[in-house]
């Protein structure tokens, strides 16, 4: 039977099928000549806090580098390695990319910056919440519709009761 996604009535999420990895985004390059030998540069900033960088070596092949920049969220950190092949790199790169800017990712949408920068949090203390009124207030004078399950706010009488049940039923009760 052939896959046909269902009616337009009725969208359904799926997961993403595996596809290549995609190279959007603003990629910088440089071409260098060393002693006549060409070598290629290639730069993409991630978030706000991290760098890929993709750099040909024509003794051995490709060498990536990921490094993240120190925030009030993490520390610094970095890593290197290389590949045969361009697409290699970037595949390599960008997967340990993911590794070193989650664990950073992490901490901060999970904490508040005051808890881990005290300097920070004396300057920018939590405030306090809003005493708010008690939501179940208008719930105070509330009945419920005979066998309907339904609460009617403000149906204080019989003769309320029935209308209400006639509205709800759509004729009389």
């Amino acid at each position: 039977m052939p896959l046909h996604g269902p009616p337009a009535a009725f969208p359904v999420a799926h997961a993403p099928l595996p596809s290549p990895i995609t190279l959007r985004g603003q990629w910088s390059g440089w071409l260098h000549c060393d002693a006549g030998t060409p070598r290629v540069e290639l730069l993409r900033k991630l978030a706000a806090y991290g760098l890929l960088r993709i750099v040909s070596d024509p003794k051995r092949g490709w060498t990536w580098t990921v490094e993240r920049a120190e925030k009030w969220f993490s520390e610094p950190g970095a890593d290197t390695g290389t590949a045969t092949t361009l697409v290699k790199a970037l595949e390599a790169g960008l997967a340990r990319a993911m590794g070193l800017l989650g664990e950073a990712c992490s901490v901060r949408d999970s904490h508040r910056r005051g808890a881990l920068d005290e300097a920070w949090g004396k300057e920018h203390p939590v405030k306090a919440a809003k005493e708010a009124g008690d939501p179940t207030v208008w719930l105070a004078g509330a009945r419920s519709v005979k066998g309907a399950g339904v609460t009617a706010v403000g149906a204080a009488s019989a003769e309320q009761d029935e209308a209400l049940m006639a509205a709800f039923w759509g004729g009389d009760c």
